[in-house]
């Protein structure tokens, strides 16, 4: 054999173990190309009109250089979720992967986290697998990402600390990850060297947010509005929207509405925040139809992310007109998109809403800030009349299919249930109600294995075994009836002492009492 030949061989042999390993390396590299290489879930869309947060966009990217994850925090409706959302969009092209999840209870959680699985297409033998084998098998494929990033929104709870609440830690992906992982809080994390925190608009960030929301403004009428509002965020939106809807309202004219009506708030106000969001509330509800501010109303007693449409046109008939004409007609859910209410509602920012692909569902999700100030606004009489009106609907409504709007319907009946319990304000007769909608949340979460310890915590808190008899009795307040008021009879002597009668899951649906009617039209 020659030395060319010698050569020719050696560089066959070479260019065959090449070729051996560029198959090898092909075979055994995560196949990135089975999902999309920009894979995206629940991320909001841009903000046009996101100003300023220099600083704290530079401290995210700073943080982030060195550490995988950052806590946003501060108050609510300071904008932690849409500075997470802006840095997403500024950065999207370092990013293979962007997820937004919604943390604001376990069990959105873990419906997020099943919806994610399904769009990227981890399949399972058994229809319905245990949430854990979820939980890893979507956090293995964020690993699989090398620069995938991941938003925590509206986290509850950042550490162990309060009975039945998990870290948030336990449903992130593990030491593996090669991404980076923004956390969005109103609690103050113990580690302040791996968080940013979110105040409200410096002057210049309120001027340039009015400039680029209100067309026509001058720096006199912007220094006015600014300082009126404390230059807080969510109310400035607040009064741009009301100032470019309102019929063609002035800068001036919309100051003046506002002092007279912050003027008028009553005492239960303690701090400026409170009346400042409160009074831009008022003011916006002004400009609604009467459906329009019914339906949201409702709305103030839900979880504030993911409230299915499904679950009032349902209980339709238990609420007071116009509402229930209007969703009376809503069965084609093609046509939600358009439908003027819900239009008129995003018109004014005061709800978001999301589609649903697979099962066409419409999902509302509202402002936990503006929620709480709903409530706030409601008196005594008006508060008792709303719940009532809420009780029925999250008791007389289906929960019987197998899926995550049902899992979603009966989250939102017991938010309900539970706002109802700690009211000072219920009525003896929704006991029974509120009974039934913790033994109906039990049983679903249950069978859409979406039970988690706080789950178990808030379904099975108002009840005690009772030993002897082996049935569920409630703790109340009181476990009396409440004192009779001039417009509400009081019970016989006879049912003082005693419970109301548990409920029977009967589908009779029994009409909306004409009181509750007449003061809520």
């Amino acid at each position: 054999m020659g030395l060319i030949d010698l050569l020719t061989g050696i560089g066959t042999f070479v260019n065959g173990i090449a070729t051996l390993l560029t198959v090898f390396k092909k075979q055994s590299a995560p196949d990135k190309k089975q999902y999309n290489a920009k894979f995206k879930y629940g991320l909001l869309d841009k903000n046009l009109n996101f100003v300023g947060r220099t600083n704290e966009l530079k401290q995210i990217s700073k943080y982030l250089k060195k550490k995988n994850k950052i806590t946003i925090y501060g108050t609510g409706g300071y904008g932690k979720t849409q500075l997470a959302n802006h840095y997403a969009h500024k950065n999207e092209k370092k990013y293979k992967c962007i997820i937004r999840i919604n943390a604001s209870s376990h069990i959105e959680l873990k419906s997020d986290y099943k919806e994610i699985a399904r769009q990227m297409g981890i399949a399972y033998e058994k229809n319905n697998p245990d949430y854990e084998t979820i939980l890893n098998d979507v956090n293995t494929q964020f690993t699989k990402y090398k620069n995938c990033l991941l938003i925590y929104d509206n986290v509850e709870s950042l550490e162990s600390r309060e009975p039945y609440k998990e870290p948030i830690n336990k449903y992130m992906p593990s030491n593996n990850f090669n991404g980076h992982i923004l956390i969005c809080t109103q609690k103050s994390p113990s580690d302040k060297n791996k968080a940013v925190e979110i105040g409200i608009f410096s002057d210049f960030e309120a001027k340039d947010f009015l400039e680029k929301s209100i067309t026509g403004i001058n720096n006199k009428e912007i220094k006015k509005l600014s300082n009126e509002l404390g230059r807080l965020p969510l109310a400035l939106s607040s009064a741009a929207t009301y100032i470019n809807n309102g019929n063609a309202v002035s800068v001036e004219g919309y100051i003046s509405s506002f002092k007279e009506e912050i003027a008028i708030l009553d005492a239960s106000y303690k701090d400026d925040y409170d009346k400042i969001i409160t009074t831009t509330w008022i003011l916006t509800a002004k400009l609604l139809s009467e459906e329009a501010r019914q339906f949201f109303n409702l709305c103030a007693y839900c979880s504030s992310s993911k409230i299915p449409l499904s679950l009032f046109i349902g209980g339709s008939s238990h609420l007071p007109p116009p509402l229930s004409d209007k969703l009376s007609k809503m069965s084609d859910v093609s046509a939600l998109n358009h439908n003027p209410m819900l239009n008129e509602l995003t018109k004014y920012n005061l709800l978001t809403r999301t589609t649903k692909t697979q099962s066409s569902e419409v999902y509302i999700h509202v402002h936990k800030v503006i929620q709480k100030t709903m409530v706030h606004t409601h008196k005594k009489n008006l508060e008792k009349l709303w719940l009532e009106c809420c009780l029925n609907v999250a008791r007389y409504n289906d929960y019987n299919s197998n899926n995550s709007d049902n899992v979603a319907k009966i989250r939102n009946a017991l938010t309900i249930a539970n706002y109802a319990r700690k009211s000072n304000h219920i009525t003896y007769n929704s006991i029974s109600k509120i009974r039934w909608i913790y033994k109906k949340a039990k049983k679903v979460l249950n069978r859409n294995r979406y039970f988690s310890e706080e789950d178990k915590y808030l379904a099975e808190l108002e009840y005690v075994e009772n030993d002897s008899g082996g049935t569920n009795k409630m703790k109340l307040e009181t476990s009396k009836p409440p004192k009779s008021t001039e417009n509400e009879p009081s019970p016989s002597s006879e049912n003082e002492t005693k419970q109301p009668e548990e409920e029977t899951e009967s589908p009779t649906k029994p009409a909306l009492n004409q009181k509750i009617k007449k003061q809520l039209s």
